[in-house]
């Protein structure tokens, strides 16, 4: 049940996003950087996308699986609570093809998460911002759409502006789920840039997000290079990625559209 309360909740945003017709505000899509910076107070955005991953084995899955997953679509929500705090939601619907098992669709995971601006930049630092985030278990196991275990994620932000880019770091504790037994710990790393062309409308990023600490099944690295071309009333994103451990995918591709509207007076 809980997916199809979520697809109307979802639903229902696209519709005011639509009605409203402002600008989109900054994103980081497609690569899985996190900014330090939150939306502001009163401040929404929604995105809605599709991603392809060829050969992406899921956490703690043994190889020789061929795993190809579609995701169709991406949904992300963004709620500012006030100044410096802001909500997250991602869902997605997932078509799985795999060795040995026919192709499946389905629910995929939901996450939720919560991100906190501890400091804003200024001349010496960069901003700095806390996240947290729970992976829930929509997702079947029997299908091979999801390991059907909670994930936690926690982790350090920092961002800062330069005269033509910004940066962009993350680094924390994954905390995995097993399937088949104990838990596991893994760092969470993410590190880029983004380059604006304001005259043009395109902003070019490159980022680079995995798993590390501990050999093991879980090891996780991609390089993600993208663009976003904002053309007034929504923010287009395109990007392809390559994974640089041999537990990542071998290669993806993500698009999507993001979508920022007015919260309602006095959320």
């Amino acid at each position: 049940m809980l997916p199809k309360r979520l697809i109307i909740l979802i639903a229902m945003f696209i519709f005011s996003t639509l009605w409203t017709g402002q600008a989109a505000a900054a994103s980081l899509q497609p690569t899985g950087l996190e900014d330090a910076v939150t939306l502001g107070a009163g401040k929404g955005s929604f995105r809605l996308g599709v991603a392809y991953l060829e050969d992406a084995p899921l956490l703690f899955q043994r190889e020789g699986t061929d795993r190809t997953q579609i995701s169709v679509p991406e949904m992300e929500l963004r709620l500012g609570l006030g100044k410096r705090a802001e909500v997250m939601a991602r869902y997605d619907l997932l078509h799985v093809n795999q060795t040995g098992q026919d192709g499946e669709f389905g629910s995929g995971d939901l996450l939720l998460g919560t991100k906190v601006n501890l400091l804003p930049e200024d001349l010496q630092l960069p901003a700095i911002g806390l996240r947290f985030a729970t992976k829930l278990p929509a997702a079947s196991e029997n299908d091979g759409l999801g390991t059907g275990e909670t994930d936690v994620f926690v982790d350090l932000l920092a961002t800062r502006n330069f005269p033509l880019f910004s940066a962009y770091g993350n680094l924390g504790l994954a905390v995995l789920g097993n399937p088949a037994g104990k838990q596991e710990e893994k760092l969470h790393y993410a590190a880029g840039v983004s380059v604006p062309f304001k005259a043009s409308g395109i902003t070019v990023l490159a980022g680079i997000e995995g798993l590390d600490l501990n050999d093991s099944l879980n090891d996780r690295g991609s390089l993600t290079v993208g663009l976003q071309y904002d053309f007034g009333q929504a923010l287009f994103d395109f990007g392809v990625s390559n994974g640089y451990r041999s537990r990542s995918e071998d290669w993806g591709v993500r698009a999507g559209l993001t979508t920022l509207f007015d919260l309602p007076a006095g959320w």
